[in-house]
């Protein structure tokens, strides 16, 4: 009978995608450990047969007590899912500096710790797969997302780094790109915001918060179809590169890739109100003598 495969997926908390990848390798047989700052968030994948554990990815001593236990518990960790990560919707000029920090801190820099603290493991037990959870809106930078989709970018040149440099180490690294998947992404984004309403980009309000829910409009791919094909591509034994999957993915591909900058910027200016040139206010421009 074979060993049950050792799964960590980080950014477990319930209604979101990280849940439903914990549920479908429990499906597959697999030993769950299902991972969030708050333990109460992931109540019913306990109930369902996932070990859960707390874990801050943006704390080093919570990464390392969260991989010293799935490995005091499990005796390995055969397979990571870099998942956890937040949103951040609003004009670029406006986003609090700090914002970005934390954005980039729970995205990037969180998937770059949690690899390092696995790989001695992997590299040790002679293997073993990491899933990095990118997205689509790396490929394309949308307005009023601009900075989160700069942090799914940084994702893909991790992923496909981490591929190169730990293939001699029996480590397959594969970057799981979702299009639009019916989450909590949309409330999550709601709750970060950032928009001043009587600023200067006062006349793209309705854009800007039409933004924070546009990956969850009728017709998003649910969660778990979504999730049920990507651990399916992940337990592969060569799995792909890249994996992409879920509503708007195919077109986005499509767009980023074979049409140039300024159709791009034409049909992005249109979806999110920007085709005009804002005139200038009262006492602003160029003074001339």
């Amino acid at each position: 009978m074979a060993v049950p495969k050792v799964v960590l997926v980080t950014g477990s908390s319930e209604g979101g995608i990280g849940a439903g990848l914990c549920e479908a390798f429990l499906k597959q047989g697999c030993r769950v450990f299902a991972s969030a700052r708050r333990l109460e968030s992931m109540k019913g994948l306990e109930k369902q047969g996932c070990d859960l554990v707390q874990l801050d990815v943006c704390d080093e001593a919570s990464i390392k007590k969260c991989v010293e236990s799935v490995v005091a518990k499990a005796g390995r960790i055969d397979i990571l899912v870099n998942n956890a990560g937040v949103g951040l919707i609003g004009p670029l000029m406006d986003l609090p500096i700090d914002s970005v920090r934390n954005l980039f801190e729970t995205n990037v820099y969180g998937v770059i710790a949690m690899s390092q603290a696995v790989f001695p493991v992997m590299a040790k037990q002679g293997g073993g797969t990491i899933a990095n959870i990118g997205s689509i809106a790396g490929w394309l930078t949308t307005p009023w997302g601009a900075a989160y989709c700069a942090s799914k970018a940084a994702i893909q040149s991790l992923t496909d780094g981490m591929r190169m440099e730990m293939k001699p180490f029996g480590i397959d690294v594969v970057l799981i790109q979702p299009g639009a998947i019916k989450s909590n992404l949309g409330k999550n984004n709601a709750e970060r915001l950032y928009f001043e309403e009587e600023g200067r980009y006062k006349p793209f309000g309705d854009a800007i918060r039409a933004r924070v829910a546009f990956s969850q409009q009728p017709g998003a791919t649910p969660t778990d179809e979504f999730a049920e094909k990507a651990v399916a591509t992940i337990l592969k034994t060569s799995p792909p590169a890249h994996w992409f999957y879920g509503k708007h993915s195919w077109t986005v591909y499509i767009l980023s890739n074979f049409f140039p900058i300024w159709i791009q910027d034409w049909m992005l200016g249109r979806q999110f109100n920007l085709s005009a040139k804002l005139p200038l206010k009262k006492g602003e421009g160029r003074k001339t003598e």
